[in-house]
């Protein structure tokens, strides 16, 4: 019951995931970035790219934040609907990390492609769909589960694409599609 319970919230947590891709359309669950929170910014509508400033977010999550990734240098901080994300480049891998309007961590997304990919889950999927190539993965982790690591991984061949979700090992194919 509790495996259950766990896969399907992971379920829910990487359908959320997927939708906010490059991938995905529009949508209009989609993160709404506010454009005006720093009104002294000479050019508040540009805020979605250049991030505000951190005088404009919760001092629990920036506490948070360094405390986790301290050494973390370039990160841009939004206010979307939800309370607080931030995003970055370590390692060649972009995190995105979520707050609540509080300060709470609510999960981090790390975005990567194959090679960063650890090589039991890499084995896990390549046993199953060898001849596909793996074009990119988003690994989650969630407050509530933080022993569990959800991959998002997309995979494709020459005839299709699919969207897989690894958990402990187990595959669940979110979507296929057949490429015309």
């Amino acid at each position: 019951m509790k495996k259950n319970f766990l896969a399907c919230a992971a379920t829910c947590l990487a359908v959320l995931a997927i939708t906010h891709t490059g991938y995905s359309q529009k949508s209009s669950r989609a993160i709404v970035y506010n454009k005006t929170v720093d009104p002294s910014s000479s050019s508040s509508t540009n805020a979605d790219l250049n991030g505000v400033s951190v005088d404009y977010i919760a001092a629990k999550a920036l506490k948070d934040f360094n405390k986790s990734f301290g050494n973390a240098s370039a990160a841009k901080w939004y206010i979307v609907n939800a309370g607080y994300t931030t995003k970055f480049t370590q390692n060649e891998i972009q995190y995105r990390v979520d707050y609540d309007k509080k300060g709470n961590w609510t999960g981090t997304m790390k975005s990567y492609d194959e090679k960063k990919l650890p090589p039991d889950v890499r084995a896990t999927v390549k046993s199953v769909y060898y001849d596909y190539s793996i074009k990119w993965v988003k690994e989650i982790t969630v407050p509530n589960y933080p022993n569990v690591i959800v991959y998002m991984i997309h995979i494709d061949d020459e005839k299709s694409f699919k969207n897989l979700q690894v958990i402990d090992g187990e595959i669940l194919v979110l979507e296929a599609y057949d490429k015309q």
